[in-house]
C-alpha cells in the first residue's frame, strides 16, 4: 500500500501550477470549450491517479498526461457519437414502422427515472449539479455556495458519476468500459 501511495505522491508532485496549466490548456485545444476542458481535466487527473502503476519514474510525465488526456477526449467523442447514431436509427425504426406518437411521453417516461436517479444522490452532491444542469457556471455556484470552486468540481463530478451507476443498474449496462476492463 505504501508504493501506491508514493505512486500518487509523485503524481501530485509532477502535477505543478506550470505542468496543470500546460495540461488544461491541452485540454481546451481539444475542446475548444472551457467546461468541457475542466472536465477533461479532471478525468485526465483521475485516471492518472488510477493509473499510477503504469507510470515509470524518468520518463516524460507530461507525455503520459497528454496520453491519457487524448485517449480520454476521443473515447468520449466516440462514445457520444455512438450515442447519437444508435438514437437516430431507434428515431428512425420508430417513425418508419409507424410507432411515433408526438406527445413526449416516452421522453417524459425517461425524465422521470432520471429525476429519481438525482433525487437519490446526496443533497452536497445534488445541489451544485442541479445548478450547474440550470447553466450557472462554475464559479457562480461557488459563489452562491459559498464553497471553493475545486470542491464545486468534485461535487459535480461526483453527482454525475453515482447518476451514472445508477442509470447502469437499473438498465444492466456494464459498469466498466470494455477498455478498462482486466484481460
Amino acid at each position: 500500500m505504501k508504493n501506491k501511495d508514493q505512486k500518487d505522491d509523485l503524481i501530485t508532485e509532477q502535477l505543478t501550477k506550470k505542468s496543470s496549466n500546460q495540461l488544461f490548456g491541452y485540454a481546451v485545444k481539444l475542446t475548444k470549450d472551457v467546461g468541457q476542458a475542466e472536465d477533461l481535466y479532471q478525468d485526465t487527473v483521475l485516471l492518472a491517479l488510477k493509473n499510477n502503476d503504469k507510470f515509470k519514474r524518468g520518463t516524460n510525465f507530461m507525455g503520459w498526461m497528454k496520453v491519457i488526456m487524448k485517449n480520454t477526449f476521443i473515447n468520449n467523442y466516440r462514445r457520444k457519437k455512438r450515442l447519437q447514431n444508435v438514437m437516430s436509427e431507434r428515431k428512425k425504426t420508430v417513425i418508419a414502422e409507424g410507432n411515433f406518437v408526438d406527445n413526449g411521453a416516452e421522453v417524459s417516461l425517461a425524465m422521470n427515472e432520471l429525476t429519481q436517479m438525482i433525487s437519490k444522490v446526496d443533497d452536497k452532491f445534488r445541489t451544485p449539479f442541479l445548478l450547474y444542469y440550470e447553466g450557472y457556471s462554475y464559479e457562480e455556484i461557488a459563489k452562491n455556495l459559498e464553497v471553493p470552486i475545486g470542491t464545486i468540481k468534485s461535487r459535480i463530478f461526483l453527482a454525475r458519476k453515482q447518476i451514472k451507476a445508477s442509470y447502469r443498474k437499473v438498465h444492466n449496462v456494464a459498469l466498466q468500459p470494455k477498455h478498462l476492463k482486466a484481460s
